[in-house]
C-alpha cells in the first residue's frame, strides 16, 4: 500500500501527496539524467505535459483546484509532502547516484 500526506493549501483545501509508483520512479530518474547534463529547462519545456501528469499521478487535489493554478507557496508545500512521503525511494535514489567525477 503507498504511504499518504496530507498538504493544508489554506483553511478550507486539503491535497494528499501519495508514494510515488515504480514507473513514476524511473521517468523521474530518466529526467533527473537530463537535468544534472546541465538541461533543466529544456527538460521543464520538452516534457511539461509528462510532469503535470506525474503531478497528477501523485497528488490529489481538492476538486476547485487545477495544476495550472497553484502557486509558488503551494508547490513548495506539495514538494515538501512528496520528500517527506518518499523519503524511503528518495534516500535509495541518493545513495546510487555515482560520486563526482573530478577533472
Amino acid at each position: 500500500m503507498r504511504k499518504t500526506q496530507t498538504v493544508t493549501l489554506d483553511k478550507n483545501a486539503v491535497a494528499i501527496v501519495k508514494e510515488v509508483s515504480i514507473t513514476d520512479i524511473r521517468y523521474l530518474l530518466s529526467l533527473s539524467e537530463k537535468i544534472s547534463q546541465g538541461e533543466p529547462l529544456r527538460v521543464l519545456t520538452e516534457h511539461f505535459d509528462e510532469l503535470l501528469t506525474i503531478i497528477h499521478r501523485f497528488c490529489e487535489l481538492p476538486k476547485d483546484y487545477e495544476v495550472d493554478e497553484l502557486s509558488g507557496s503551494e508547490l513548495v508545500q506539495l514538494w515538501n509532502g512528496f520528500i517527506e512521503v518518499n523519503s524511503d525511494f528518495l534516500a535509495k535514489a541518493g545513495a546510487l547516484k555515482p560520486p563526482p567525477t573530478t577533472a
